[in-house]
């Protein structure tokens, strides 16, 4: 899991990683993105996720709403099959994670590369 805090003024340069996801069907996090200061940015997160091999695999993204509560804005559902994942939040001004959880477990541990930009408005 990457915690990111991203200083209040200043170009935001892109996050790049990958994740390692645990083969078992708990909700893990991928990022938690604190914006403690609630800039408006627009948010792009994308996943490269051909490593998966089990359907209904379910990833959230998740905006807080009081600084420790979370709400679900978006959530996407991916097949054996799919390669690639995105979410895309335009003028979000709150902190923010991403989670995935498998229906089945893989297996074995699946690596997730992901890239995270953000543009202030």
């Amino acid at each position: 899991m990457s915690n990111i805090t991203v200083p209040p003024s200043g170009a935001i340069p892109p996050t790049i990683g990958t994740f390692s996801l645990v083969s078992n069907t708990l909700e893990q996090t991928i990022l938690d993105i604190s914006n403690t200061a609630r800039e408006t940015r627009d948010v792009t997160v994308r996943f490269n996720v051909d490593a998966l091999t089990k359907n209904n695999t379910v990833m959230r993204f998740r905006a807080a709403i009081d600084g420790a509560t979370y709400s679900i804005h978006q959530t996407t559902t991916l097949s054996a099959s799919d390669v690639e994942a995105h979410f895309d939040e335009p003028g979000l001004a709150s902190s923010y994670r991403v989670t995935i959880q498998s229906a089945t477990a893989e297996g074995a541990s699946r690596n997730i590369p992901y890239e995270l930009t953000q543009v202030r408005r």
